[in-house]
């Protein structure tokens, strides 16, 4: 008595490939490449979407030419401008009531100056106040709080879309700061901006 194989069945079944498989949907199985019986082979062949070889680009690779852009001179520094800024940390003593010019800036003649925007530091927020000023008289008129008469008495800082100010030649721009506190303070004062010579001036300063 021969033993079982249980491959006798999968023999039985077993036939050469003589044709491609096809699923119950009528699909083919067999990969687009694979060499059927008295078919030309066909080897892989680039698609049409592919892209161009370096050094032969498609029309539809061309880059177009860019055209130059001109930033507004009263938000950044201008090509022929040099870029300057201010800074001083000064430490406030207790009891300074009467406003303390910690920074004094003044334009050189025959020169333009153009501010962007500031920043205001203090360890004593509330109690130490800041006030800008050009020429002796208050500048950012509007920054500050609207319910304390707007001083600057909180580290804050003025961006370029609301701190640009125009200085002429010899104008006198400085920050002063009181401190009714009853310890000391440490403060900065930051401002920059540009320098530009012989520029026609167009007056738009609020202040000063």
């Amino acid at each position: 008595m021969r033993g079982y194989n249980p491959f006798n069945k999968w023999k039985l079944g077993w036939k050469p490939l003589d044709a491609a498989p096809r699923n119950p949907g009528g699909g083919n199985l067999t990969p687009a490449n694979h060499k059927q019986p008295g078919a030309e082979f066909r080897p892989y062949s680039k698609p049409s979407h592919a892209p161009a070889q370096v050094g032969s680009p498609s029309a539809s690779m061309r880059v177009a030419k860019g055209e130059p852009v001109a930033l507004p001179s009263n938000l950044y520094t201008p090509p022929s401008g040099e870029s300057f800024q201010l800074s001083r940390t000064f430490t406030v003593p207790a009891f300074t009531h009467v406003p303390m010019a910690i920074l004094t800036y003044d334009t050189p003649q025959q020169v333009m100056a153009q501010l962007l925007d500031y920043e205001i530091e203090t360890d004593g927020p509330g109690l130490t106040l800041f006030t800008p000023t050009v020429n002796g008289v208050r500048v950012y008129p509007q920054h500050g709080s609207p319910s304390a008469g707007f001083v600057l008495a909180y580290p804050t800082s003025g961006n370029p879309s609301g701190a640009q100010l125009p200085l002429k030649p010899g104008d006198r721009f400085q920050w002063f700061v009181q401190n009714f506190d009853v310890v000391p303070h440490d403060v900065t004062v930051r401002s920059s901006g540009f320098l530009i010579s012989n520029q026609p001036y167009e007056d738009t300063r609020f202040g000063g």
